[in-house]
C-alpha cells in the first residue's frame, strides 16, 4: 500500500515538470525575438489600429469628381491645342485663333499659367466655389512664357502702331511677359451707360488672387468684362504666349486695346486685317 506522501511528491514533481515545460514553450514562442507567438501577438496588437471591415462599406464615401460643363471641356482642349501649335511654328509676329472661351461662370471654372524654372503649368479649378483643382486637366508647357499686351502704355502703345495703325519702327517693346495669367468669370454689379460699373464676363488678371479673396476686383486691370479678345492672342517669337486685355474706350492704355480693335469689326481692328493677310496667323 502506498502512502499518502508518496502521493504528494509524486503530484509535485508533475507540477515541476509541466512548469518548467510552460517556461521554456514561453521562452522559444513569446520572449525570443523570432517566436512565432511573439508574431502573432504583434499581429493582434495591429488589428486594434485596423478599421472594422464590417463597417467600411456602411460608412465610406466615395469622392465625388468635378465635372465641368462640356463646352469649357472643348474650350480648355482647344485653347492647349492652339497654345501647342504656336510653340512649334515657325513665324512671328503672328496671332492664333484658339476658339472663344464661352461665359466661365460666376465662381465656376477658371484657368491658371503660372510660370516657373522655365516651362509654364496651366492648371484648371472649379467645383463648389470654383476653387477645386482638377489635377487632369493640368497641362505643362515647356519653354512657354506667359505675356500680356497691358501693363504699362508704352506696351500698348507700341502694339497699337505696330500692329493696328501699321507704322513702321516699332521693333520691340510691345508686350509684357508675366509669371501669372488667370482666365475667369467676374460678376460684378452691372454697368449703367454715363455712370460706369462692372459689366459680366470673362476677365483676365495677372495678379495671383489670395486664398480669403479668390476671386477679386484689384489688380492692374479695372474692367471687369476685360477678355473680349475675340478668342486670339499674340506670339512675338512662339515661346511668348499673349493674352489681349480689352478697355472699352482709349485705343490703347496701360490696361488694354479697346475691344473694338480686338474682337469686332473695326476696318483696321486685328480679325479685318488677318482676313485681308495684313497680319499673320502663327
Amino acid at each position: 500500500m502506498k502512502k499518502s506522501g508518496d502521493m504528494t511528491i509524486g503530484t509535485l514533481g508533475m507540477y515541476v515538470l509541466l512548469g518548467l515545460t510552460v517556461l521554456v514553450l514561453v521562452y522559444i514562442f513569446v520572449i525570443q525575438p523570432e517566436g512565432g507567438f511573439n508574431k502573432v501577438a504583434d499581429v493582434e496588437k495591429l488589428k486594434k489600429y485596423l478599421p472594422n471591415e464590417s463597417l467600411i462599406g456602411a460608412d465610406k464615401i466615395e469622392a465625388t469628381p468635378t465635372v465641368l460643363p462640356a463646352e469649357h471641356l472643348l474650350a480648355i482642349k482647344s485653347l492647349k491645342n492652339a497654345i501647342n501649335a504656336t510653340l512649334q511654328s515657325s513665324k512671328k509676329d503672328c496671332f492664333t485663333d484658339y476658339g472663344q472661351l464661352p461665359d466661365l461662370g460666376h465662381r465656376g471654372t477658371s484657368i491658371e499659367f503660372r510660370y516657373e524654372n522655365g516651362k509654364t503649368i496651366m492648371s484648371v479649378y472649379g467645383g463648389v466655389d470654383g476653387r477645386k483643382l482638377i489635377p487632369e486637366l493640368t497641362t505643362e508647357f515647356n519653354e512657354m512664357v506667359p505675356c500680356v499686351i497691358a501693363g504699362s502704355n508704352d506696351v500698348t502703345k507700341g502694339f497699337f502702331k505696330k500692329f493696328i495703325n501699321k507704322e513702321e519702327g516699332v521693333t520691340s517693346g510691345y508686350f509684357s511677359p508675366t509669371n501669372y495669367v488667370r482666365l475667369f468669370y467676374w460678376e460684378g454689379e452691372g454697368y449703367t451707360a454715363g455712370v460706369g460699373g462692372c459689366r459680366n464676363g470673362n476677365r483676365i488678371m495677372t495678379m495671383p488672387p489670395s486664398e480669403e479673396n479668390w476671386f477679386y476686383d484689384q489688380g492692374p486691370n479695372k474692367y471687369c468684362d476685360n477678355l473680349e479678345d475675340g478668342g486670339r492672342f499674340f506670339s512675338p517669337d512662339n515661346k511668348h504666349i499673349c493674352f489681349m486685355p480689352t478697355n472699352w474706350a482709349d485705343n490703347a492704355d496701360e490696361h488694354g486695346i479697346d475691344n473694338d480693335y480686338i474682337s469686332s469689326t473695326e476696318n483696321k481692328g486685328i480679325p479685318n486685317r488677318i482676313s485681308r493677310g495684313e497680319l499673320t496667323q502663327c
